[in-house]
């Protein structure tokens, strides 16, 4: 992934000549699992003190109780953050804590196309255009996913609260396990990615309705109040619909429109985006809002 704000400037500073343009050609998606720096900073304290915890236990074991113990605390995520060595070892490594918060920042501008596109604005050093293309049609037909009972939907979820549990739960899943979460996942690919994303009040909230997911992910997609050109909605609108594979009345592919903002949100007239010469709306209010 590149960084608008660093590695794409860093390109171009190799052109000792100059250069006219560059294309940054990329794919996004908008279910990379994301982290702020201060939910990172509490996980790996958290993490630590569990750490610490069994560093104080280990002293008290001897042989092969004490190796066990070792093994555990190796399998912490915070543990390939510590330092190995000298007068520091066993003690966070800060450079390493910025360098991985730093990945879940470049990352963030690739959930979404506008995103990449706003980080490419706001660097300053940029006009900025960008094309939207949608590859679907040249790759093979897949199954289409079977209809779930409501249910199995239930199963699946009680399923996923103990392979997947919410919240700072410390937990190292066997094989068996992992197999199984996989399996869920091409069952109900979906339904778990939701569960991931949301938890399971938000599912019991909409009763179960995948059609309500894919209406609430343009929900999250789409800031109020922000203004977007048409080209933008678009590409927004059409990500999610190919994403779930969404037809017309005539069975054929469902291709977006930016007037179709209408039907999830209260929306402005059609404006002229600020510094541009592009027209577009602005988004004021969700419809059939959930919260």
């Amino acid at each position: 992934m590149i960084d608008p704000y660093t590695h794409a400037i860093q390109i171009i500073g190799r052109f000792r000549n100059g250069i006219g343009d560059i294309t940054h050609i990329t794919n996004w998606n908008n279910d990379l699992e994301l982290q702020s720096r201060e939910e990172v900073i509490k996980e790996m304290k958290a993490q630590k003190n569990v750490y610490d915890t069994l560093a104080d236990v280990k002293e008290a074991l001897k042989g092969r109780e004490r190796e066990l113990l070792t093994e555990i605390q190796e399998r912490i995520p915070v543990y390939r953050f510590l330092f190995e060595n000298d007068e520091y070892k066993g003690k966070v490594n800060p450079f390493l804590v910025e360098c991985y918060i730093q990945k879940f920042k470049i990352a963030s501008f690739y959930q979404y196309p506008q995103y990449l596109e706003n980080a490419y604005r706001e660097t300053g050093h940029f006009n900025v255009l960008y094309h939207y293309k949608h590859y679907n049609d040249e790759q093979p037909q897949t199954v289409k996913p079977k209809i779930l009972s409501r249910k199995r939907k239930i199963e699946i979820l009680e399923r996923l609260q103990v392979l997947r549990p919410k919240g700072l739960v410390f937990m190292i899943p066997s094989e068996e396990q992992e197999q199984e979460l996989a399996s869920l996942r091409h069952e109900a690919p979906e339904l778990c990615k939701y569960y991931e994303k949301f938890g399971i009040d938000k599912i019991v909230e909409i009763d179960y309705d995948l059609s309500t997911m894919k209406r609430d992910e343009i929900y999250n997609t789409i800031v109020l109040g922000k203004p977007y050109s048409e080209s933008e909605i678009i590409a927004a609108l059409q990500m999610i619909y190919d994403k779930y594979n969404l037809v017309d009345d005539n069975n054929k592919p469902l291709k977006a429109k930016a007037t179709y903002l209408n039907k999830y949100f209260r929306i402005s007239e059609r404006i002229t985006i600020p510094k541009s010469r592009l027209k577009g709306y602005i988004p004021f209010e969700k419809k059939y809002s959930l919260e």
